[in-house]
């Protein structure tokens, strides 16, 4: 099942500030997904974008 986030929710969740979600989403790191005026996140992509990847080969 597909959880969505509020915006507030999905800063709490990650523990980042509303400027860092934007930047995120600015730079193509984060879909956000609109609805009216309002602003809802997958939980799925917030779990994306901070787990750890691939250790890169040196």
């Amino acid at each position: 099942m597909k959880k969505w986030l509020s915006e507030k929710d999905a800063q709490e969740y990650l523990g980042v500030s509303r400027s860092t979600l934007y930047r995120w989403q600015k730079d193509g790191k984060l879909k956000v997904y609109k609805l009216g005026r309002q602003r809802r996140y997958r939980q799925g992509d917030l779990d994306a974008l901070v787990e750890p990847g691939p250790d890169p080969v040196t």
